[in-house]
């Protein structure tokens, strides 16, 4: 005799089995420690050190979608408090680095 399992608490959604189904997601944490060649910032790193002039994202996204990732996470601000864009909640910021206007598409 087989015994019919019966779904127990909420099922997902569509749309939350389809994110389900992705599986692969990149987080990216990237901010001054890099720059200080340490994996974790500490909030004291110099943000005048931020400049990624040989940042390439596109190689980012190219190489994660060959190593079959689906999803791409860039994490503006970290523990350390650096915040990717300029913002005027702290000074923290890609605002006061050279790299606070980013850099123009080609």
């Amino acid at each position: 005799m087989v015994r019919e399992i019966k779904p127990h608490g909420p099922l997902p959604s569509q749309v939350q089995l389809a994110y389900l189904e992705d599986e692969l997601a990149a987080f990216i944490h990237f901010g001054p420690n890099t720059f200080y060649n340490q994996e974790w910032g500490t909030g004291q790193e110099d943000p005048e050190r931020f400049n990624p002039t040989q940042l390439d994202a596109r190689e980012w996204v190219r190489v994660l979608k060959e190593t079959g990732f689906k999803k791409l996470i860039l994490v503006v601000k970290h523990h350390d408090g650096f915040v990717l864009y300029p913002t005027a909640h702290t000074d923290y910021s890609v605002k006061v680095s050279p790299w606070r206007r980013g850099r123009l598409a080609p």
